[in-house]
């Protein structure tokens, strides 16, 4: 009876033993610093005259703990785009056309259709670039591009929308500045 208490004692710290590595190493995720920047329609201001028929609102989610393994993280990037990288874990823009434009409005994402491939991304300072801060304010250039309406303004904070204006069917291109 003795030796079967032993055996089993000896299993459940076996059990242990296994359990704690798989918990610690799947428990890395958790620990990642993520941050999302939520930019509202105030947070956009239409360059055109006229107006853009509509605004601009989105989101991305940035994992610092990838990023700081990416040299176009903090690098000069020269006003370059360049394929969305995996420290975006997610990021959207909304197209919301004004009511009575005749325009349809749009959602793009980095997993829909004619997703996000591209973003311009240059922080202004890298020495000082604090991801927990404000974010505008820490960048000289940032937008994103899907290859159709969403485009990126080299070396600008100004997200840029185009779209075949229904009156004229000609393509028209608007920009946005943070």
């Amino acid at each position: 009876m003795k030796q079967i208490g032993i055996l089993i004692k000896l299993k459940s710290l076996g059990a242990k033993l296994l359990i704690l590595p798989f918990i610690a190493l799947n428990g890395l995720g958790a620990n990642a610093a993520l941050y999302k920047y939520t930019f509202a329609v105030s947070n956009y201001v239409d360059q055109d005259t006229p107006p853009m028929p509509g605004t601009i609102s989105g989101f991305f989610v940035l994992d610092t703990t990838q990023a700081a393994l990416d040299a176009k993280y903090l690098g000069n990037n020269g006003g370059n785009d360049f394929a969305i990288p995996s420290w975006i874990t997610q990021a959207e823009l909304t197209f919301t056309a004004d009511v009575g434009s005749g325009l349809s409005s749009e959602t793009r994402s980095l997993t829909s259709a004619n997703p996000l491939t591209d973003i311009s991304w240059q922080v202004a300072d890298a020495s000082t670039f604090d991801p927990s801060q404000e974010f505008v304010s820490q960048m000289s250039a940032f937008s994103f591009d899907n290859g159709g309406s969403f485009g990126t303004s080299f070396g600008a904070m100004v997200q840029e929308y185009s779209y075949i204006d229904p009156n004229t069917n000609q393509g028209v291109g608007g920009e946005f500045l943070f």
